[in-house]
């Protein structure tokens, strides 16, 4: 039997290292190598390649780790669930990124075609020398966002969430008056509200929302607009049809500073919307009244894919209020265009 003496230690190592190379070479010579640094004098060049023959399997053929580290729990994955159900749980998974932004209404740019004359009365009055007249075609665009101000409060289904919404009117073809922007409407607000699931008759509500809001076309003058409102509102759902209902009432203001203290009359605080997904392809119905008067409006939209999160969007609006400045004005218009996030 061969035994490894430390006059001999400098012989063998060098030896070792005229080893043949093999595909696992390079690791049972560092093996064998390490082992014979520390070697006691009586330790044999078998028992060094016994101690080093788990070295000499193929990576693919070494047993794997163990750790007891788990995988972090991605988000949870809806599925079989309908429209409103995945909007809601996309949302809950996007508040967790500070990079992405969650779309509250809907958000779009088109190009709209006024059948009735825009409504100039306001601005005349308020410019008598400019002589102003619109055209019928503009372009209008909106742009909605929300965020959790705090979430699951009282359990686990209750948000508090705040949003803000830019509608504009620009007339990018009127050249005359250099291309203006007809009308701004801002519209801040914040809300709480309950995410649930109760059943009933097939149909399942999804949201209640209790609100403020505040909507102003940051104008002054003669041609300032503003109110503050408190809403509740729910949506509820079956397959791929919701419905949403809408109550609001106008929190009232001193006389002497109120811009508009008729505008109940024509913008009424009942608001009842449905939408229809279909595949792609989503069309929504929105219709708002006043119940005192009679006053209201109608608002269709169509849109379907167009190019990756891209949709082709298509609205018609005919009624009281479309703007702020044309809240006792009645409208027509029809408009094509993009959507970026809609309601489902």
């Amino acid at each position: 039997m061969l035994t490894v003496m430390w006059k001999n230690k400098p012989v063998l190592l060098a030896a070792l290292l005229l080893l043949p190379q093999a595909a696992h070479a390079g690791v049972q010579e560092q093996c064998l190598l390490e082992k014979l640094r520390n070697a006691a004098d009586s330790t044999t060049v078998a028992q060094l390649r016994e101690q080093c023959q788990h070295a000499a399997l193929p990576l693919s053929a070494a047993p794997a780790p163990q750790t007891h580290n788990q995988p972090l729990p991605g988000p949870p994955v809806v599925t079989d669930s309908t429209s409103v159900e995945q909007r809601l749980s996309k949302e809950m998974q996007a508040f967790d990124n500070p990079y992405a932004i969650t779309t509250h209404r809907p958000n779009y740019f088109i190009f709209a075609y006024q059948f009735d004359h825009p409504n100039d009365a306001p601005y005349n009055a308020a410019y008598p020398e400019d002589n102003i007249s619109f055209r019928n075609a503009e372009a209008k665009f909106q742009l909605s966002l929300k965020f959790p101000l705090a979430l699951n409060l009282f359990g686990d289904n209750m948000d508090l969430m705040a949003g803000y919404t830019n509608r504009s009117f620009w007339q990018v073809f009127n050249h005359h008056l250099s291309a203006p922007f007809r009308e701004t409407n801002h519209e801040p607000e914040i809300w709480l509200r309950w995410r649930t699931d109760v059943e009933k008759d097939g149909w399942t509500a999804r949201v209640f929302n209790v609100g403020l809001e505040h909507q102003s076309n940051g104008q002054s003058g003669l041609l300032s607009r503003s109110w503050n409102r408190v809403y509740t509102a729910a949506v509820v759902e079956r397959d791929n049809l919701a419905l949403g209902l809408r109550l609001s009432k106008r929190i009232p203001e001193k006389m002497a500073s109120d811009d508009n203290p008729d505008i109940e009359k024509y913008i009424g605080g009942v608001e009842f919307t449905a939408v229809h997904h279909a595949g792609h392809h989503v069309t929504s119905l929105m219709l708002r009244t006043a119940p005192d008067t009679g006053k209201s409006a109608l608002q269709i939209d169509y849109s379907y894919p167009f190019y990756k999160n891209l949709r082709g969007y298509i609205q018609y609006y005919d009624g009281f209020g479309e703007s702020l400045i044309d809240y006792n004005y009645h409208s027509r218009s029809l408009g094509f265009g993009i959507q970026l996030g809609g309601w489902l």
